[in-house]
């Protein structure tokens, strides 16, 4: 009679743990142990802004992404007080989408620590007042098509267009040629995977799916057939140095028009990373520009960091008896823009420009 009452029992409370499982809990730890992969995407939400004024959020489940590698996830950059550039101003954006009042000034300062520590503190995060992977995951805001505010404004500055804060239709076809050239799905929405390329410059160009700037930056300063000035009127922008400074995984410096030395930093683009790989597979060459030194008009592709000018090839400088060589080259390799003798202001090299 035990035997049955016991066996009735068990088939009851198994019964009942299928009707109503115990939820999956995730635990964030602190951000220095960078395990970010075991954040559970499914339970992210959608906060979209309506208004100009960053309103109340509206809450919706966040779609799905194609998965990064355990290495691409533990690739968010680690920023604390002293660190400056593009991923400090997305924090800052991110920020002030959440409804924290912050200057977006791309420098990290006191101001912005004491934000990052209040919301690490709501957040259940360790309040040490470092961004690092777990607080990024936590910050970041699914925005997609009919999103506006400052966190539109972070992806927009990322894909190199027009920073109003409007998710309209020209924003969705930046962010979906992006995720197809990342490996990820492209559905036009920045979820959590989107975000991490965006910000670490995951990208597969030529390589691997997944293969980021700065191994690719280590792949050209490892190609023999690939020449890098070290001249520049920049300090620190000469094409070797910015594809050093890129492979260390930091910005690359650059001039400004008319500014040889503004203080102007940026990320070189991974299609151009990329494509100077796949020219050189080709021909060997020099490269003369990478960011640009003042030189180039306004709004030029170098100051962008996604353009490169080829002053030789094969060991001959270029002409118009060997210009069209370099020129079909970048065409092959993706480059939406190529310039080069008989253009105006390029007869002795090649511009090829990625976009």
């Amino acid at each position: 009679m035990k035997k049955a009452l016991l066996a009735l029992s068990l088939t009851a409370l198994l019964a009942a743990c299928q009707t109503n499982p115990v939820p999956r809990q995730t635990v964030l730890s602190p951000d220095a142990s960078a395990d970010a992969s075991a954040l559970d995407e499914a339970s992210t939400v959608d906060l979209t802004f309506p208004g100009s004024g960053e309103g109340a959020p509206t809450v919706t489940p966040a779609g799905p992404e194609a998965p990064l590698s355990a290495q691409a996830l533990q690739s968010w950059p680690v920023l604390k007080e002293g660190s400056s550039g593009a991923d400090v101003r997305t924090v800052q954006y991110l920020l002030t989408a959440r409804g924290y009042s912050l200057s977006v000034d791309s420098q990290f300062g006191p101001a912005t620590e004491s934000a990052v520590r209040t919301f690490q503190s709501r957040n259940g995060l360790s309040a040490d007042g470092v961004v690092g992977p777990n607080t990024w995951q936590a910050l970041i805001l699914t925005v997609r098509e009919g999103s506006r505010g400052n966190a539109v404004r972070a992806v927009q500055r990322y894909l190199n267009i027009e920073a109003d804060g409007e998710f309209g239709a020209g924003t969705a076809s930046a962010v979906r040629s992006f995720q197809s050239r990342s490996g990820l799905s492209a559905d036009g929405v920045v979820g959590p995977n989107t975000w991490q390329a965006l910000v670490a410059g995951v990208q597969s160009g030529g390589g691997s799916t997944g293969t980021s700037r700065a191994e690719l930056a280590r792949q050209i300063l490892n190609n023999s057939r690939i020449t890098l000035s070290r001249s520049s009127s920049t300090i620190n922008g000469s094409p070797y140095q910015t594809i050093l400074d890129t492979a260390r995984g930091l910005q690359a410096t650059s001039g400004c028009h008319g500014n040889a030395n503004c203080g102007a930093k940026v990320y070189l683009d991974a299609r151009m990373l990329s494509g100077m790989l796949k020219v050189a597979n080709q021909y060997r060459y020099t490269v003369t520009s990478t960011t640009g030194s003042g030189e180039h008009s306004a709004g030029s592709d170098h100051y962008y960091g996604r353009a490169v000018d080829i002053g030789a090839v094969n060991g001959a400088t270029i002409g118009y008896n060997n210009g069209s060589l370099i020129m079909n080259a970048c065409r092959a390799a993706g480059a939406a823009q190529v310039l080069g003798p008989g253009a105006p202001g390029h007869s002795t090299h090649v511009h090829c420009a990625w976009r």
